[in-house]
């Protein structure tokens, strides 16, 4: 749940990347802390990472600025998509405000992304966390397309943006429908 601290007028919110191994995560947030202008983002931190791969989690806060009278600060997480870190999964996902659920367009991936969304799903338990899709790696030649993909995840009206994390096409359109869906929340409240 997103700490309002309304003597202050400070909004801070938790968005956490999940997908598959490979996916993009870790792309996503370096792409981020790339195009963030150092006075607006903190340091990047990557917890257990060897050989590429993620191990616990990274992070990096953004400060966003003054939203809705609030200075908003988001607190942005990427997953391990290996197995076995379930445990480290279950503890950043908790409190989550918003999931961004980055998939895999290479069509040899398609399976990967489904037991992802399976065990995205699991690890929520029910929880009613907003979710934003992602459809990682669009430059692929073979890349599935969008429509299948859509269909095959069960978007059902969730905000689904393409990317190519690489390039920072659509990185930020998905930050942004993570950061609205979490003040959507709020406004609701």
């Amino acid at each position: 749940m997103a700490f309002v601290n309304r003597k202050t007028r400070e909004l801070n919110a938790k968005i956490v990347y999940v997908g598959a191994p490979g996916a993009g995560k870790t792309q996503n947030l370096r792409t981020i802390a790339k195009r963030t202008e150092e006075k607006h983002k903190g340091e990047f931190v990557a917890l257990g990472q060897g050989s590429g791969k993620t191990n616990y989690f990274e992070f990096i806060p953004i400060f966003i600025g003054r939203v809705r009278g609030f200075h908003m600060r988001l607190h942005l997480y990427a997953l391990p998509g290996r197995s076995g870190y379930a445990a480290s999964r279950r503890m950043i996902m908790k409190g989550a405000d918003a999931v961004v659920f980055v998939a895999d367009s290479d069509p040899a991936h398609l399976q990967d992304n489904l037991e992802w969304l399976k065990t995205l799903r699991a690890e929520l338990g029910g929880a009613d966390v907003p979710v934003v899709f992602q459809f990682n790696k669009r430059d692929l030649h073979n890349a599935i397309s969008s429509e299948q993909l859509k269909g095959m995840l069960g978007v059902n009206g969730h905000p689904a943006f393409e990317a190519v994390a690489t390039q920072g096409y659509g990185v930020l359109d998905t930050l942004k429908a993570a950061a609205r869906t979490v003040l959507d929340r709020l406004a609701e409240a």
